[in-house]
């Protein structure tokens, strides 16, 4: 399993976790060079440079869409999501400014993820990526990725 796979999903829920903004920015630019259309709601930070396949709403109460972006569903508590989550009406990524790795188990939007992404900066020039694929809310299969820069 690669980060790179996930780009390729047509059909996911996704949780990317610890305030991961250069690779949640990837993943955007590259749904929107692919011709994706998103809708994300107000985000924390610029999208600058995606395009014109990029839409500013609410991703819960609209359909059509390639890609839903939703901010911060695990610390605002945002169980309205469930339906939109149960749905997966197409790539759903669950950007989450906390950090949340092994201890998903904690929290009832587990069953509705299918992969997990969960970023921490480490020590001085490194950062560690936990990679996971769930089932049935359980961490099925799961990679640890080291940069050191």
């Amino acid at each position: 399993m690669k980060l790179t796979d996930l780009l390729h999903v047509q059909r996911a829920n996704i949780l990317m976790s610890g305030n991961p903004l250069r690779l949640t920015r990837a993943f955007l630019v590259a749904w929107s060079e692919e011709g994706r259309r998103i809708i994300m709601e107000e985000p924390p930070f610029p999208v600058g440079g995606l395009g014109d396949s990029v839409f500013i709403g609410d991703p819960s109460s609209v359909r059509g869409f390639d890609v839903y972006v939703l901010f911060n569903p695990i610390s605002q508590r945002r169980e309205e999501l469930y339906p939109l989550l149960e749905e997966r009406p197409g790539v759903v990524l669950l950007y989450e400014q906390r950090y949340v790795g092994a201890s998903i188990n904690r929290y009832r939007i587990r069953k509705f993820l299918d992969y997990i992404v969960a970023y921490r900066r480490e020590t001085v020039g490194t950062e560690t990526v936990l990679l996971g694929r769930l089932r049935d809310g359980k961490i099925e299969e799961s990679k640890v990725l080291v940069r050191r820069s």
